[in-house]
């Protein structure tokens, strides 16, 4: 929902520029691979401060490759499968970093952010869903927004990170209520 309305008001803003990218969208996504083993690796150094730097471009990353691909008009099947599965991958890499330096809390936040997702595939897998959006807490964006102001924040106010996983382990739990229950009334009205 709310990387929805960003996502339009910067492809409103930034179209043209969009327009005469010449490199691939699927490169675009691929490239933000380094960009992960390196936040993983500040993240178990903890250098939580540039991590979170690191973070944001990757994000940046996910946001233009899209745009750039809608601009183009090169929007794929595979660009959305590939776009999707580097979000898992840039997930896992976060919280398997946040693990390892002590906050097992991060191990039932990355299931229970696989779950949320796993939720609208499986409901795909029932009856197709045009790729709408669904009302949840608890997206992509708005993990990546509280896990990155967790690690920005950890240099000045210690104990930031163990807050936002708990913060959002909460924020999951809802949002995999809503979605299953919009599962539900949306897949027994078909």
């Amino acid at each position: 929902m709310i990387s929805g309305l960003l996502r339009n008001k910067i492809y409103a803003k930034l179209k043209p520029i969009f327009t005469n990218i010449k490199i691939p969208p699927n490169w675009i996504t691929a490239s933000a691979y380094p960009l992960i083993i390196l936040t993983y690796l500040l993240i178990i150094k903890k250098m939580y401060l540039i991590s979170s730097i690191t973070l944001i471009l990757c994000s940046i990353l996910d946001i233009f490759d899209g745009l750039i691909a809608k601009s183009q008009h090169k929007q794929t099947n595979f660009g959305s499968f590939f776009d999707a599965f580097t979000d898992r991958i840039q997930e896992l890499f976060i919280f398997l970093g946040l693990f390892q330096i002590g906050y097992n809390l991060s191990a039932l936040t990355l299931a229970l952010s696989y779950l949320l997702s796993y939720i609208k595939a499986r409901a795909e897998m029932v009856k197709p869903l045009n790729n709408m959006d669904w009302p949840s807490i608890g997206e992509r964006s708005e993990r990546i927004i509280v896990i990155t102001l967790g690690l920005f924040f950890e240099p000045f106010f210690k104990s930031s990170i163990a807050y936002s996983l708990i913060l959002l382990t909460i924020i999951l739990i809802v949002g995999i209520i809503q979605r299953f229950f919009f599962a539900k009334t949306y897949l027994k009205n078909s």
